[in-house]
């Protein structure tokens, strides 16, 4: 199975817990009197609440690896003129130290990024995208950054 099925698949499910605990939160919500509710009903709806918050959260984490795994998949347009940045070698995500700029670039990444989006994936991963949108967006880095963490 390609990384692109691979990552739909998760986006799928993750979505679909979602959706299935909302529905839930919903249902709970509605059958309390809330004139004078229950702590322990209470306490199952803010339980819900966190729940949902977290599997969106994973949802949002889904689309980014899936954004990248389409993004790795579809071929390099061909004469645009730019040279292939060599500065990770020629192997992506080697195991090599991070440069002190590119491990800058991903720790503000990580502590302006409100949601935790990022959770889960590698610094070099991180990067990766980060240099991906650099690309595509063709702004300073602050610029790409902003529009990296900037909740939707």
């Amino acid at each position: 199975m390609s990384n692109v099925a691979v990552e739909m698949d998760q986006l799928r499910i993750v979505l679909s817990e979602v959706d299935v605990l909302s529905m839930l939160t919903e249902a709970t919500y509605d059958q309390v009197d809330w004139t004078e509710p229950d702590p322990e009903v209470v306490e199952a709806v803010a339980t819900l609440l966190g729940l949902i918050k977290k599997s969106a959260s994973a949802a949002m984490s889904a689309y980014h690896r899936l954004h990248g795994a389409v993004a790795d998949a579809a071929p390099a347009p061909s004469g645009t003129g730019e040279a292939f940045d060599y500065s990770d070698g020629t192997a992506p995500g080697s195991p090599e130290a991070m440069s002190e700029p590119d491990a800058m670039i991903v720790q503000r990444i990580r502590t302006r990024c409100p949601d935790n989006r990022f959770e889960g994936s590698s610094d070099v991963e991180l990067l990766q995208l980060f240099r991906r949108n650099k690309r595509v967006l063709a702004r300073s880095d602050e610029d790409v950054i902003a529009a990296m963490v900037n909740p939707r």
